[in-house]
């Protein structure tokens, strides 16, 4: 089943791409956007205080009490309605106050002054300000729609793929077809080909919660891994559909279908926000566990491919230099408990396990378990990673002549992996330095390391 790595690297491919479009973008927009407030600021000033000195109900309005009852006695002078003033006082008081601040008054009331040159400038400062809002707001929510869009994708080719392997699943034995509809397919192979589109369509048409279901019924997937999350990652959908259908704002369905503590207490007519949190949040969740499910269904309809435990393999380590130690975790913990894969991958991915936890400062909770493991009948190599795991430098430093001497890791790979960072720090470390290897070396080490194409077991780089 050759066609799951392919379709799996293009997934993240795009989820990194987007994550990488959204960290350079971003900031560029939130920069122009600070300054703009920041001049806003200046300029909005009169404008702020012309729109508190025309408020009719100054009560109302959320200010100290003091603060309130200065702008009413002001606003008093102004309309010539104080007793303790005098006139020619008020009038003075007034062409101070209208230099400054965009005021008139008209039968006795204050109201913005939208003829001076200030409300121009406010009114242009206003707009260029309203419109970069606009457009961190649409790069957070385009970005959104492209990540759940993507997801849809990725789904529905899976379903596709157990459909091809499993066609009887997609109702090949009922009726279906219309006459007209028959008339015009040629072969077999072409109505079932429309049939399974029909169906994957029918599917995708509905909820992420359906998806689900259909992966538990037909393909029988345990997907243990989604955990509580299948709520979460229903409400990212929920989410766009109200971005999409509803201008952002806060539906019914929307409080009915989402956990509260999912809705953080957005109420009905609510306009929703996507944070940078949010968006980064959901594009792990959904790139963890729709990548889980896929290398589940990889392992129903193909369960002797090797390729499966290096592609995760690979994933995790990518993720452990990104210090994404769920997504990490999980890879790994996914191939560890793999036993259709090799001895020499599951005994990698354990050890990629194990780092997630010591490097996201959680060694104790598996302290136990590294204590209580025994390499010693296993590949040196693996002796070597769990002395590094348990910190053992004494034992490090006696394995590592002999692993690097009999090519069970290249120096390249001692300069590299994540897992020898601190192996990397002892003083001890100092021959094996980079300047012992000569370019030409490096490279051809690197090659080696990054090579996952050979059958059967997976290279040393899968340890990482």
């Amino acid at each position: 089943m050759s066609s799951f790595r392919p379709l799996i690297e293009d997934f993240t491919a795009t989820i990194d791409a987007l994550r990488d479009f959204v960290d350079s973008v971003g900031p560029v927009l939130l920069e122009r956007q600070e300054n703009a407030l920041k001049s806003e600021a200046e300029v909005m000033a009169p404008f702020h205080a012309a729109a508190l000195l025309a408020t009719e109900d100054i009560s109302a309005v959320d200010l100290p009490t003091e603060m309130k009852k200065t702008l009413v006695a002001a606003r008093e002078i102004l309309t010539g309605s104080s007793q303790n003033t005098p006139p020619e006082k008020a009038i003075e008081f007034g062409d101070s106050i209208r230099k400054k601040v965009p005021i008139k008054i008209v039968n006795g009331k204050v109201e913005i002054d939208l003829d001076q040159p200030a409300a121009l400038r406010i009114m242009v400062h206003r707009r260029a300000t309203e419109q970069l809002r606009n457009e961190v707001r649409l790069l957070r929510e385009s970005s959104l729609m492209v990540l759940t869009t993507r997801s849809e994708w990725f789904v529905a080719q899976l379903v596709h793929l157990f459909f091809k392997r499993w066609p009887d699943a997609a109702g090949t034995s009922e009726p279906f077809f219309s006459l007209n509809t028959l008339a015009s397919l040629q072969t077999i192979d072409e109505a079932r080909d429309v049939l399974i589109e029909h169906k994957v369509e029918s599917l995708m048409r509905l909820s992420f919660d359906d998806w689900i279901k259909f992966f538990r019924q037909k393909p029988k997937l345990g997907m243990g891994y989604l955990g509580n999350d299948t709520h979460r990652i229903g409400e990212i959908f929920r989410r766009r559909n109200l971005i999409v259908h509803n201008g952002g704002r806060v539906s019914r369905r929307y409080i009915q279908e989402v956990d509260e503590p999912l809705r953080m207490g957005l109420k009905l007519g609510d306009t929703i926000d996507v944070t940078p949190e949010y968006l980064h949040g959901s594009a792990d969740l959904i790139e963890h566990l729709f990548v889980l499910i896929a290398a589940e269904l990889w392992k129903k309809l193909d369960p002797e491919d090797d390729a499966r435990g290096q592609l995760l393999q690979n994933l995790s380590v990518q993720r452990i230099r990104e210090h994404r130690w769920a997504m990490a975790r999980g890879f790994a913990y996914f191939v560890m408990n793999d036993n259709r894969l090799p001895e020499f991958t599951q005994l990698a991915a354990r050890v990629n396990y194990w780092q997630t936890f010591k490097w996201a400062g959680q060694y104790d909770q598996i302290r136990a378990e590294v204590d209580a493991c025994d390499f010693s009948a296993k590949n040196p190599l693996f002796q070597f990673a769990l002395a590094t795991i348990k910190d053992d430098f004494e034992s490090v430093f006696r394995l590592l002549p002999a692993v690097l001497e009999n090519r069970h890791l290249s120096r390249y790979e001692l300069l590299d992996w994540p897992l020898f960072q601190a192996v990397r720090e002892r003083p001890e470390f100092v021959t094996y330095m980079p300047q012992t290897d000569s370019g030409n070396n490096r490279s051809e080490a690197s090659a080696e390391a990054c090579d996952t194409s050979h059958g059967g077991s997976p290279t040393e780089a899968s340890t990482n």
